[in-house]
């Protein structure tokens, strides 16, 4: 019970850091809307003081007193206080509904540590994000949709098409382009934290020309293929590799060709590999399901991951 504790009154005061750290590096910033809302709230304050002004100079003279002008700061301090309210308004209702979906939830209050969990193993936790999103993407564009976009003209690389279903907007990237023209430049120097492993110490985040760098690479055998697997089913059944961690050799996130071959040796500029200095690694399989596997592993077991329940192609 003691973690349970620990963990909740660390979420309390210090879950908002790591929520930030998550979701600022996807945050881009719509300055026309930002203009408008500047706009819109200066005309609210001005309309609001020539309302207020009125007023006083009218309860003045109603009153047969000495008439004083309305201040500025008087409005300034009125505005405020409607922005907080409107925000408290607005965090209320958030609160309300956060604890509404708690209670009505089938899923226990309680349970095994999420934070110690991801501080234990985050790598692991970023795989489950890609496998999901990669099962977001498939059941979006189907299959064929999906390797159409890899193949393309220009050709994709295989996390572009999952970005929507990793809180990215569609409009942030152009696929008509190359990945390192128009708006895809600026997208490909952002950092996607879902593809930087935080076990490696002191691994690239951007390379010298400042493109953003991946940890991680997928499965050549799955995402070089001239053609999808057959059946939907397919990716829910192979247990073959989807996305590992790389440790040397890093390419940027958005440049096509990011894959390898699980065959390859592991820990070279070539295949994938863990930590320096840890005896395993761990993957995400096409199953959805994330695993450990040592580096002493038999080249069987390779051979398994690489291709294991993969129809060839035609």
């Amino acid at each position: 019970m003691l973690p349970v504790i620990i963990e909740g009154v660390f979420d309390l005061l210090f879950g908002w850091v790591g929520y930030l750290a998550t979701v600022l590096p996807r945050v881009s910033v719509r300055w026309d809307a930002v203009a408008m809302f500047v706009a819109s709230l200066a005309l609210a304050t001005v309309v609001a003081h020539l309302t207020f002004s009125w007023f006083h100079r009218e309860f003045q003279q109603r009153r047969e007193q000495s008439v004083t002008r309305w201040r500025w700061k008087w409005t300034l301090v009125l505005m405020a206080g409607f922005l907080l309210l409107f925000a408290a308004g607005i965090s209320f209702v958030g609160v309300t509904h956060q604890m509404s979906w708690l209670a009505t939830s089938p899923e226990p209050l309680v349970g095994r540590g999420v934070l110690l969990a991801r501080l234990n193993n985050p790598s692991r936790w970023h795989l489950k994000f890609l496998g999901t999103a990669f099962d977001n993407t498939l059941d979006t564009y189907t299959p064929e949709g999906y390797y159409a976009k890899l193949k393309g003209d220009p050709p994709q690389n295989w996390i572009l098409p999952m970005l929507p279903f990793l809180s990215y907007r569609n409009d942030e990237t152009d696929p008509e382009l190359p990945w390192n023209e128009g708006r895809n430049r600026d997208m490909a120097r952002r950092i996607v934290p879902e593809l930087i492993n935080h076990e490696l110490r002191n691994a690239p985040v951007r390379d010298a020309d400042g493109w953003g760098m991946a940890h991680y690479a997928g499965n050549t055998h799955v995402f070089d293929r001239e053609s999808p697997l057959p059946k939907r089913e397919d990716y829910h059944q192979s247990q073959a590799m989807l996305i590992g961690p790389v440790n040397t050799g890093f390419q940027p996130w958005m440049k096509p060709g990011n894959t390898r071959d699980p065959l390859a040796p592991w820990n070279t500029a070539s295949g994938f590999g863990g930590p320096p200095g840890r005896q395993e690694t761990t993957v995400l399989l096409m199953d959805g399901s994330v695993k450990t596997i040592p580096t002493s592993v038999d080249r069987e077991v390779l051979r398994a991951l690489a291709t294991g329940g993969l129809p060839t192609d035609d």
